[in-house]
């Protein structure tokens, strides 16, 4: 099992093989050769031995049908795409032989040639790590966090003012027996606490 076909890259020359492009054969063993490659597909589909699975199958299924109407698949092939897919795969290409794939010395002296001088590679990394977790922390925050309704924060910053009166609404009250109770042992702050009740329970259910 292995690959077959695959696209050449402009950008450095390289070919791009793809889970599609996965291939199957056989090995029969003959006397007088040896181990000898046999690929049925041959016979099956020649074509497949010199184009890629991508491009096989769109030579057999060129079109695209919506409701007994056929468009062809290159309207649907964006240049622009294509290209920028084959620039990642340049770009990832260089990443992985500049530093990945190379032994721990030659980490370090693409590090070393990236860092300011006079400065330990420990402290390069831990500060990299430090900013590294920061971002992601601050994207993840951002994006975890819930939308709460513009009435419900509203409800939330009277339940604070409240809790700093000496208030605190109980798991059993419900929205208006709060209000009723802060009422009465506040009557100065009766005005804010109806009109903020109003709007809450207009907001959430009328």
């Amino acid at each position: 099992m292995g690959y077959l076909g695959g696209e050449v890259n402009p950008y450095d020359n390289s070919l791009v093989i793809r889970e599609l492009d996965g291939h199957a054969w056989t090995e029969v063993y003959l006397k007088s050769k040896g181990w000898v490659r046999v690929d049925p597909t041959s016979m099956v589909a020649p074509d497949r031995l010199r184009m890629s699975a991508s491009d096989f199958n769109n030579s057999l299924e060129p079109y695209y049908s919506f409701f007994n109407i056929k468009i062809t698949k290159d309207a649907f092939n964006f240049k622009i795409l294509q290209n920028a897919s084959f620039l990642i795969s340049s770009l990832n290409s260089k990443l992985s032989s500049s530093i990945i794939n190379f032994d721990r010395e030659k980490q370090l002296q693409v590090l070393k040639s990236l860092s300011p001088k006079n400065l330990p590679i420990g402290w390069v990394f831990v500060v990299s790590l430090i900013f590294s977790l920061s971002a992601f922390f601050l994207i993840f925050y951002f994006i975890g966090r819930p939308n709460i309704h513009p009435a419900e924060k509203r409800y939330r910053n009277l339940l604070r003012k409240m809790r700093q009166l000496g208030l605190e609404k109980n798991e059993s009250e419900t929205a208006s027996q709060f209000i009723e109770r802060c009422k009465r042992l506040h009557p100065k702050e009766t005005p804010l606490l109806e009109s903020e009740l109003e709007l809450y329970i207009d907001t959430f259910y009328k």
